[in-house]
């Protein structure tokens, strides 16, 4: 999530808000029935990529899962788009449940290859860890399973519910500790 969706994927949306002036709004994407096709997991509707600076990981990842190689296959400078494509056949192959595992080095070789041309397309300069990060993705995935087997996502959806158990800043842990108990215990 914070590594592939809130690193790399919105670097990469951010370059080409900045340099090609794209624009996209995503609500034309989900009219006339094709929001019920899309998975029960993305609840959020859509967003025009110009708020981009508030896009959840969710969205994040419906964009990079499932919109992307749609909508963005005539908006990009082919080398950017093949590009794109790199990253998100990868990451399909390790959210897969036995394909994480069956084609793992194709996903590293991949991941690998994203990581050198990123350099050649975008600079040396914004190439920072969660780039680097990613060419060792494919072996996470053979130690841990699936990337959502180890994903921060059902955390995340916890953080809401655990922030409404302190009130006050002296103390958070002990508060916690309380709150919840006493939530276990009802």
């Amino acid at each position: 999530m914070h590594n592939v969706l809130l690193g790399v994927f919105r670097t990469i949306l951010k370059h080409w808000l900045n340099s090609f002036a794209i624009t996209c709004h995503l609500n034309g994407v989900v009219t006339g029935g094709r929001k019920k096709q899309i998975c029960c997991d993305f609840e959020r509707t859509p967003r025009p990529l110009t708020d981009l600076k508030w896009f959840k990981a969710t969205e994040l990842r419906l964009m990079l899962l499932y919109f992307g190689p749609f909508i963005f296959v005539d908006m990009l400078d082919k080398r950017y788009y093949k590009h794109f494509i790199k990253l998100h056949s990868a990451i399909r192959i390790l959210c897969h449940p036995t394909l994480h595992c069956t084609m793992n080095n194709i996903a590293k070789n991949i991941l690998e290859a994203f990581a050198r041309d990123f350099m050649s397309l975008y600079g040396e300069q914004f190439f920072v860890y969660n780039f680097h990060l990613l060419t060792h993705l494919a072996d996470d995935c053979m130690l841990h399973g699936k990337l959502d087997d180890f994903s921060a996502f059902p955390f995340e959806n916890y953080l809401q519910t655990m922030l409404h158990y302190i009130e006050k800043a002296p103390y958070p842990l002990q508060q916690f500790r309380n709150r919840f108990s006493e939530h276990i215990s009802n």
